[in-house]
């Protein structure tokens, strides 16, 4: 990859926003389940991940060197829940 190069992170048909970025870990929010959900990209590994896929809505993910944090509407509110990431 050379510098000014653009590459895709995630090309699932459903949409995707939000992104954020640490390190070499990107996430995001996903509809591809048909309902908001949480997932990752490993840059140096090429790798992607789901890091959260429960049944409600998930959004407005952050990160900050391992730690995943998203508001989350499973328990019928908005609350804050997180996620260590573990290689």
């Amino acid at each position: 990859l050379s510098t000014g190069e653009e590459f895709a992170i995630c090309t699932d048909p459903a949409d995707q926003g939000l992104p954020a970025i640490s390190g070499d870990i990107v996430v995001w929010m996903d509809k591809r389940s048909g309902n908001l959900d949480i997932y990752g990209y490993d840059l140096s590994t090429g790798t992607e991940f789901a890091i959260c896929t429960d049944p409600a809505n998930q959004w407005w993910p952050a990160i900050s060197g391992d730690i995943v944090v998203w508001i989350d509407g499973r328990n019928g509110n908005a609350d804050i829940y997180g996620a260590r990431l573990e290689w």
